[in-house]
Parts: C-alpha cells; sequence; structure tokens
C-alpha cells in the first residue's frame, strides 16, 4: 500500500475515533477512561502530525485531498477543548496565514479550467456536491468555527491576513500583482463576512472593504477575479 494512503487512512482513523470516543464530555460510563486516556497519549502527537501534513502542503509536497480535509476536521474538533488549543494556539498564524489561505488558493488546474471552459468552472463552483470533495470548502468551515470559538485570537489575526494581502495587490504594479492570493482573501471573507456581520461593530470594516478591494474587480481583466 502506498505509504501516502496510510497516512490518509491512519489518519481518518483517529479522526472518528477522537470524534467518537476520545472526548470525556461526549461519552459515558466505562468509555470516560477510554477518553481520558486517549486524549492525554495521543492527541498531542496526534496534532503534531496533522500539523505537519499541513504545512507539507504549504510547501508543496503530495498531499491529497482528503488527507487535507481530515486534519482540518481534527483541528476543528479540538479547538473547543481549552487544554488542545493551548496547543493549536501558537500556531495558529502558520494555521490562517499559512495552511487556510494556501488551500483557498486556486490551483494550476483551476486556472486552466476557467481559461479553457469557464462554463464549466463556474458549474462548479455552484455546485453544492463538489463541495463534500473540494479541501477549500472544509478550511472555510474551519476558519468560520475557529473564529466563532476563538473570537478574541483568531478574529483579528484573519481581518490583519486579509488587510494586507488587499494592501499589497492594491500597491502593486498590474503586471506584478498575485491574483490567485487576492481571490483567496476575497473567499476568506465571504466566509467570514456573515458571522462578522452579527456585530454592529464590524459593519464599517465590512463596507470599506467591499468598496476598495472587491468592487472594483468586476472591471478586472482577469476572468475568475471577476467570478469571485
Amino acid at each position: 500500500i502506498p505509504q501516502i494512503k496510510c497516512k490518509k487512512w491512519a489518519l481518518r482513523s483517529f479522526l472518528n475515533i477522537h470524534k467518537r470516543f476520545g472526548q470525556e464530555v461526549l461519552v459515558s460510563g466505562p468509555m470516560k477512561n477510554f477518553a481520558r486516556m486517549f486524549d492525554k497519549t495521543f492527541n498531542k502527537p496526534l496534532l503534531g502530525a496533522v500539523l505537519g501534513v499541513l504545512k507539507s502542503m504549504t510547501k508543496g509536497a503530495p498531499v491529497t485531498d482528503k488527507m487535507i480535509q481530515t486534519c482540518f476536521q481534527y483541528v476543528s474538533s479540538v479547538i473547543n477543548h481549552a487544554h488542545l488549543y493551548q496547543l493549536v494556539r501558537p500556531h495558529l498564524k502558520f494555521l490562517l496565514h499559512e495552511a487556510v489561505l494556501g488551500c483557498l488558493c486556486l490551483t494550476p488546474g483551476d486556472i486552466r479550467q476557467w481559461r479553457e471552459d469557464p462554463a464549466e468552472y463556474i458549474r462548479r463552483e455552484s455546485d453544492l456536491m463538489e463541495e463534500y470533495d473540494d479541501p477549500r470548502f472544509t478550511a472555510s468551515e474551519f476558519l468560520v468555527e475557529l473564529i466563532r470559538i476563538r473570537t478574541k485570537d483568531a478574529l483579528p489575526l484573519t481581518m490583519n491576513t486579509m488587510t494586507a494581502i488587499f494592501k499589497q495587490y492594491a500597491q502593486s504594479p498590474p503586471d506584478r500583482r498575485n491574483y490567485r492570493q487576492k481571490e483567496a482573501a476575497m473567499r476568506m471573507l465571504q466566509s467570514v463576512a456573515k458571522l462578522m456581520l452579527s456585530q454592529e461593530k464590524f459593519y464599517m470594516f465590512i463596507e470599506q472593504t467591499i468598496q476598495a478591494h472587491v468592487l472594483p474587480e468586476f472591471k478586472s481583466n482577469t476572468g475568475f477575479m471577476q467570478a469571485r
């Protein structure tokens, strides 16, 4: 069996065990002892392995979409537990600025499909069934869950990340602009906008960001930017 498949199934198996039996608050009776043992023995090394996979992804190593999805799902499941979140917290900048943002970026295959068959690109982007296998959807879900649960830490970092990308794009000459990165930042904004709009203090940030960095892309010569 190829090593990458072994990693995929090991990650999925540990995720399922953690979600069903590894959280003490969700089990009863004798399973509480198992949950405590699992938490004490496996969660810390497992989190390290998950972060390692995500770091490999950001460096261009071969990582399957299913592995990426499983990694984001696992981190989503641990951030609700204070003692596990303390292990995640030092890696928030990496998770948001590199892992999530990198996952949201269009791939060369996406850009090629836009050029060759834009109608199919739009169809795929709008197909709910496609989201099931798309790690970008899982990354967006993780981002929303992280901000919802750990707002104080995650939201300012997310806002700063988006703002820095938008400003860098606006200040760069057209031939040196990173279109893929800005498109990913716009996906990030789209994911968190509903959550931010639930608090009036963020209305101005959303309004100014859309006016300054989103609406101008309707005149962009890059088609996938208009689509986003």
